[in-house]
């Protein structure tokens, strides 16, 4: 059976109700799935554990209007600082590790930054209730959390490396076959 997916259809409409019924708006300005409801969905929560790099991407992605771009541009630079620094930090050489280390902090602010502005935009595009400093501290205190409450806000989703190429189909024709 072929779904058509496009950036409206899976991220465009907030989600209403617990389970995406439209007569349900008691939670129409809240979160879909709490902060500590990040086991709900076992493939968010485990691609988070697995490759966070990869879902801040999906994130900062969903964020931008479904941009292959930006999800690829950010796991990139998040993977980059991230391996480099902690290859580094185990060089003998003194100078070298502090090297490392600093690459890792860099990397650990992009990211901290990353999920910041997407739970930010994400909030604001579903006019779900909050403030800037709110998510700034979840996104400082319980990112990995943060970004499964973010990537299960949109149902269903999908896995760590099908979000993108379909959302941001410009024709809004594309189709994924499900098996």
């Amino acid at each position: 059976m072929a779904t058509s997916w496009t950036f409206e259809t899976v991220v465009g409409v907030p989600v209403t109700g617990v389970d995406g019924d439209a007569s349900s708006t008691s939670r129409a300005n809240k979160w879909r799935v709490s902060l500590c409801g990040c086991c709900e969905y076992p493939l968010s929560c485990l691609s988070t554990f697995f490759c966070e790099a990869c879902v801040i991407g999906q994130t900062a992605s969903i964020a931008a209007n479904g941009s292959r771009n930006i999800c690829l541009a950010t796991t990139a630079v998040l993977l980059f600082f991230g391996i480099l620094g902690f290859s580094l930090q185990f060089v003998s050489s003194a100078s070298v590790s502090t090297v490392g280390m600093v690459l890792s902090w860099i990397g650990g602010v992009i990211a901290l930054f990353t999920i910041c502005y997407a739970r930010v935009a994400i909030r604001k595009r579903n006019n779900i209730d909050g403030t800037g400093f709110g998510d700034c501290c979840v996104s400082f205190w319980c990112s990995a959390c943060s970004i499964c409450q973010m990537l299960n806000q949109y149902s269903p989703y999908r896995g760590p490396f099908a979000t993108y190429t379909i959302l941001d189909e410009e024709s809004g024709s594309a189709s994924v076959t499900e098996s």
